[in-house]
């Protein structure tokens, strides 16, 4: 499907308002498409579906009924219903799904199929114009469920994507588009205008997917809403990676979309870093033990107003006539827009910015080197001019610390030149990422061994980092940029929480022994996705090995209300697994990457297990009863046998207060789905309803238990979830025989 609609600043700001009045609406587990009740509006001037764009969603969070990857489901619903059920205002434009029709659809777990993206693609991720994938992935593919195989490799699908109207691929997996694979995952496309993933190991983050449908309905272009994402949600040493057709597509937004272009053997690609880890290393034995548990509170109303006049007065948006921006308010954020296009976010209780601009902060800057005939500033360059400009505003953390310089890298790949089908590459620096650091300041006791100490403890996660963009062309000193900008800082993100030094919520608390506590949760494949804060998404590795651990601080993201800085152990590990590639064939696969595992039973997860469930054996019908009994998530790890050679888990999950945890059960998934019971003891007799929607007969039906602690201070944290699936039939309807 193409559309071609004039778009320009006013559409982006009108869009602002009505989304302000956009209902929040829920959605169960499977979609309902309800009677088309909204008009249509004019249609413009070219052909595309029915004046919709489509949306698919396939999510895996479940691999082993232990909540694998618990932001999979969160995240597929969250663009899902973003998109689906913006308000469409007076514009019209773009409609996500044609309501009177089941054009969008969206699947997790046991529904998510793997055929869905081979042989019957063209039914449904080929029958959408928008999709979004969470789950595991490698440089040679990504996990799905039967009734055919559990992945989809890129040597099935080759030129089999986009041939009907499949535009955008959105892939938030592990290393899936891994410069080894990359012109692999070209070669799947056949009218597709772009495929977005990651270089390596990315992390199951909470709110990727709304976030990412938000900057899509905002106009910003497919590439530039991946990027923003990744760095506003994914923590440090994540890389993100984009291949299109043709540079048209850098460009295209859901209000002004590009012609298809035909596979001709030339694509481009473009790569950024989302932040780089701190590289300081904090010892348990420093801290004696303990940690201080820093507030982070909100910014009162008239910080508010000074941090954000600040902002602006800092990127140029004061001194513009009132005339040329616009300045709104939505779910928390204030955004200011130019008639040019730039646009500063400021997330008002913690003061975290993002400024952009759509001309130059991923502009085309290959092309435009060629032209001046310059040569690029060097990473000390780059520095030197993000130094002056945060220090000259005033908005250069007092707590920050450089960290390094990141190249933002674009390039283009020419493949079967010549009958050896060889391939000829040519990249160019984009952009200069400057990247900061978090760290933060504890003055450790006198004790046994010595005086006081002060400690610099690093801080991090996806709130903990500063970054400035940098054009790398010499010449855009030359070229001032709206006034108060200078002409090289073409971006920038940061301003994390204030820590509150003086009022702390918890004064410090006690961190766990690494080698007899920590260890043993990580090499446990089912309490380690309750203990992290961020894991790799990897827990059926063959091989966990660490290479090496230090003590941190973690920092959220904007928008999820984190209150206190929490204590965590980051481990460098690597993992390896042999996974069966089909055809006998198996392919080793090898993740590196960082898992923060809090440092503090009170930072986890509650312990979401089910101890019993009713037969899976037998094809259930409307009017059996399941039923199913949840561990009991107060009582400490020993007691439920968690008792490893060499471990010491004297702790329960969470709080470990009995009176705190809460028992939700729900057909289907805990967000989504319909409640069916509270409690420990689950004993629910299936109605009709339940299984009317199923999508084949027989199939699946997921049973979800959802633990709570009313006592955890986030909700990143306080809940767990734990599932299984019952074989469920469809009633037989016979025909009526008369004499």
């Amino acid at each position: 499907m193409n559309m071609k609609i004039t778009s320009s600043v006013l559409v982006r700001c009108l869009l602002l308002f009505s989304l302000l009045l956009t209902p929040t609406v829920a959605l169960a587990d499977e979609p309902v498409i309800e009677p088309g009740t909204i008009s249509e509006p004019a249609q413009p001037s070219v052909s595309y579906s029915a004046g919709n764009l489509e949306v698919g969603v396939h999510w895996m969070g479940d691999y082993g009924g232990n909540g694998d990857l618990p932001n999979s489901q969160s995240n597929g619903y969250g663009f899902y219903n973003t998109l689906r059920y913006h308000n469409y205002g007076f514009l019209g434009f773009p409609r996500w799904c044609n309501f009177s029709s089941q054009d969008c659809f969206i699947f997790g777990n046991a529904s998510a199929w793997e055929d869905d993206y081979v042989d019957n693609n063209n039914n449904w991720v080929d029958d959408v114009d928008v999709t979004y994938y969470q789950g595991h992935g490698w440089p040679g593919g990504f996990t799905l469920n039967a009734p055919d195989d559990t992945s989809v490799q890129y040597g099935e699908v080759q030129h089999q994507w986009g041939n009907v109207d499949w535009e955008w691929g959105f892939f938030n997996t592990c290393s899936m588009m891994a410069d080894s694979s990359r012109s692999s995952w070209y070669h799947t496309m056949d009218g597709m205008h772009g495929i977005a993933s990651f270089r390596n190991t990315s992390y199951n983050t909470a709110g990727f997917g709304s976030q990412l449908a938000t900057y899509l309905i905002f106009g910003y272009s497919f590439k530039d809403a991946w990027f923003k994402t990744c760095d506003a949600k994914q923590p440090s040493g994540v890389d993100a990676q984009i291949i299109v057709e043709d540079p048209a597509f850098w460009t295209e937004t859901a209000y002004n979309q590009a012609s298809d272009r035909s596979h001709d053997g030339t694509y481009w690609w473009w790569w950024k870093s989302c932040g780089a880890p701190t590289t300081a290393t904090v010892t348990a034995e420093q801290l004696q033990g303990t940690f201080p548990v820093f507030a982070t509170p909100p910014l009162g109303l008239a910080e508010q107003e000074s941090n954000f006049g600040d902002l602006s007065n800092s990127f140029g948006f004061a001194q513009q006539r009132a005339g040329n921006t616009l300045t709104t308010d939505f779910d928390g954020t204030r955004i200011i827009t130019d008639t040019q296009g730039r646009e500063l976010e400021v997330d008002l209780d913690t003061g975290l910015f993002y400024y952009y601009d759509p001309e130059r902060t991923y502009g085309d800057v290959p092309t435009t080197q060629a032209a001046w005939g310059q040569a690029i500033l060097s990473p000390a360059d780059a520095k030197d001019v993000a130094d002056q400009f945060l220090r000259d505003n005033g908005i250069l953390p007092t707590d920050a610390t450089f960290n390094s310089v990141a190249n933002v890298v674009l390039g283009t790949t020419t493949s079967e030149v010549g009958a050896a089908g060889a391939e000829q590459t040519t990249e160019t620096i984009a952009a200069y990422e400057v990247i900061y650091s978090r760290y933060v300041t504890a003055t450790v006791p006198a004790g046994a061994v010595g005086a006081a100490e002060v400690v610099q403890i690093p801080i991090d996660g996806a709130g903990a980092k500063v970054k400035v963009y940098v054009d790398p062309n010499s010449s855009a000193r030359a070229r001032v940029a709206q006034a108060g900008v200078p002409g090289s800082v073409i971006g920038a993100q940061g301003g994390w929480r204030t820590v509150n030094q003086q009022s702390r919520t918890v004064t410090e608390v006690p961190i766990l022994d690494y080698d007899t506590q920590i260890l043993p949760l990580f090499n446990d494949g089912e309490l380690e996705p309750l203990v992290t804060l961020e894991n790799v998404p990897f827990p059926d590795a063959d091989t966990k090995t660490i290479k090496s651990y230090t003590v941190t601080g973690w920092e959220e993201s904007a928008g999820e209300s984190q209150d206190m800085v929490y204590p965590a152990y980051r481990l460098d590990a690597e993992y390896t697994q042999a996974l069966d590639t089909g055809n006998g064939i198996t392919e080793t696969v090898v993740h590196t990457g960082f898992t923060w595992i809090a440092a503090n039973p009170t930072f986890m997860r509650p312990l979401a297990r089910i101890d019993s469930t009713s037969s899976t054996g037998q094809n259930y019908v409307a009017g059996d009863k399941v039923t199913a009994t949840a561990t009991d998530a107060s009582l400490t790890l020993i007691e439920l046998g968690y008792t490893a050679a060499g471990s010491n888990l004297n702790f329960a999950l969470g709080s470990g207060d009995k009176d705190s945890y809460t028992y939700e059960w729900y057909l289907g998934d805990a967000d989504q789905g319909t409640k069916i019971g509270d409690g420990r003891n689950l004993d629910y007799t299936l109605q009709l309803g339940d299984i009317q929607n199923l999508k084949s007969s027989p199939g699946t039906l997921l049973i979800t238990l959802r633990v709570l602690d009313s006592l955890s201070s986030h909700t990143s944290v306080n809940s767990s979830t734990s599932s299984f699936v019952i074989q469920a039939a469809k009633p037989l309807y016979l025909p009526t025989v008369t004499d």
